[in-house]
């Protein structure tokens, strides 16, 4: 392709991008100080042009990090870890590691939506891909699905766990062992849908 079609394409990217976050109710991003307001504005105008980019941005809403129970074998551990999602909500997940001391910014790290499964986060499938991960050197978390649904107010579960699983992406960036820079993510199912809205 010529420089047209690639200043097209990237011009095409994100505006998309940009619609799938308001969609999702996430453009401009919950709790950053920026205001929509464009409300009405047909699509094709200024406000689609420009995307948020997530992996630069930080909410002004503390984390406030909870880790709960832990359970710990030779090569890995894995703990209950909650983080602060809205004001007064949190949200969940299971977070595992690899035992052995670290580097600072020094371990890769996964982000893995579970599918819908009966057991969630805590099921067979899920907990086998972490831990094999974790064993592999990798951190990862393990975010649990929320799905509710409020349409009188506009809430979707997909805006609910595409937030949650920006907010673990926060969380993972915080980690003194994690390198911010090699964070990815992956799920099977419903986690595979979630890795494509995330992305």
């Amino acid at each position: 392709p010529d420089s047209t079609d690639v200043e097209r394409i990237t011009a095409e990217t994100k505006r998309t991008r940009a619609m799938v976050q308001d969609a999702l109710g996430l453009w401009p991003p919950p709790y950053s100080g920026e205001r929509n307001t464009g409300a009405g504005t047909p699509l094709s105008e200024p406000r689609f042009t420009s995307s948020t980019a997530f992996h630069e941005s930080r909410p002004e809403l503390p984390l406030e990090i909870t880790f709960g129970d832990r359970h710990t074998t030779t090569q890995w551990s894995v703990e209950r870890v909650y983080w602060q999602s809205s004001p007064g909500f949190s949200a969940s997940g299971w977070l595992s590691r690899p035992n052995g001391e670290a580097a600072p910014r020094s371990r890769p790290a996964v982000l893995s939506p579970h599918g819908h499964w009966r057991n969630g986060a805590i099921e067979d499938v899920v907990q086998f891909r972490c831990i094999t991960l974790a064993r592999l050197g990798y951190v990862v978390l393990a975010v649990d699905s929320i799905h509710f649904e409020d349409p009188r107010i506009g809430l979707s579960s997909l805006s609910v766990m595409t937030w949650n699983n920006l907010r673990g992406l926060e969380l993972l960036r915080d980690l003194p062992e994690v390198d911010p820079n090699r964070i990815g993510c992956t799920g099977a199912s419903g986690g595979g849908q979630q890795t494509y809205y995330l992305t």
